[in-house]
């Protein structure tokens, strides 16, 4: 049997319903915007602040999806958009309690309902035999308070899986042994699950969930990313030459992959070195990486001549 990791982010509940981080009154809100909209408008106006006083920069889909007040997303878009990151920062707005779990291509009922911990079957330890799935822990969490649950890329587990949460996500039976099942408490549940697009998602989950699919920041929000990361003219070349590279696999660069990128970069020599760490963050391919070590990239020479003036 393969363990498996779920991780637990505890945070303060609010104290007053004020704003969605008790920074703003909504009340302040709607006198600004007073003669201007509806309480629709508002409410975008609030996700959209909080979000950003929360470091995540907000894209129209993102900021309509949350204003929607749906419980439950599905987030899809390519690996490095913010698709998890969104989630976390939902929790911290919200002041719930975090919960996160990975899919992988073996995840089972066992990880999602009830399962058994092999280490203490291994010690004898019969108290803690049982280990509770993620399911099982947002419904208990669910009793004391608002959770936010991440299942983060579904796409990557089988599909008998989608078959696992349909149920919970219509009616929150959480099933632990024959016979015996906890009621998860929906009204304190926000439910994210992630997909990177390596399969479609089954239509009968897409229908029990509001879809919103993130696309790549386009460049001048990246480098209102990355700000601070480095110079800003190493940064606004770094994202034009890894976006070159990237585009010859036809792939996008993560913002991890550019803050990783930059890092590596501030120790370059020379641009044999520059091309190396292009060939090791913005490549996914041959094509990337014979393009990054032995190719022309248009902003190569301008990235490396903002570097030299550090």
């Amino acid at each position: 049997m393969i363990d498996f990791h779920i991780y637990i982010i505890i945070m303060e509940p609010h104290i007053e319903p004020v704003d969605l981080i008790g920074m703003v009154p909504v009340a302040a809100h709607m006198d600004r915007r007073k003669g201007e909209g509806s309480m629709v408008s508002a409410t975008k106006l609030l996700w959209e602040e909080n979000l950003r006083r929360a470091g995540y920069i907000p894209r129209p889909a993102e900021v309509a999806a949350l204003a929607s007040g749906a419980g439950k997303f599905l987030v899809e878009g390519l690996p490095g958009t913010g698709k998890t990151f969104l989630a976390e920062v939902y929790a911290r707005i919200t002041s719930a309690t975090y919960i996160y779990h990975m899919c992988h291509s073996w995840s089972s009922d066992q990880e999602f309902f009830l399962g058994i911990h092999v280490p203490s079957v291994v010690r004898g330890d019969a108290d803690n035999v049982e280990s509770p799935g993620v399911l099982a822990l947002v419904a208990r969490a669910a009793e004391n308070g608002p959770v936010v649950v991440c299942i983060d890329e579904l796409d990557k587990a089988p599909e008998a899986v989608e078959n696992l949460l349909l149920g919970w996500l219509q009616d929150g039976e959480v099933p632990v042994c024959p016979g015996r099942s906890i009621r998860t408490n929906m009204k304190n549940v926000t439910v994210f699950i992630t997909s990177n697009g390596m399969r479609t998602v089954s239509d009968a989950l897409q229908r029990r969930c509001r879809r919103l699919f993130i696309e790549p920041h386009p460049q001048d929000v990246l480098g209102e990313i990355l700000a601070g990361s480095a110079a800003a003219g190493v940064i606004k070349m770094a994202i034009k030459v890894m976006a070159e590279v990237a585009e010859k696999d036809g792939a996008t660069p993560s913002l991890q992959e550019m803050k990783n990128f930059l890092h590596e970069v501030e120790g370059a020599s020379c641009v044999a070195d520059v091309r190396q760490a292009l060939a090791g963050w913005a490549a996914r391919g041959t094509s990337g990486r014979e393009f990054a070590l032995h190719g022309k990239p248009r902003y190569l020479d301008p990235l490396w001549g903002e570097i030299r003036k550090i």
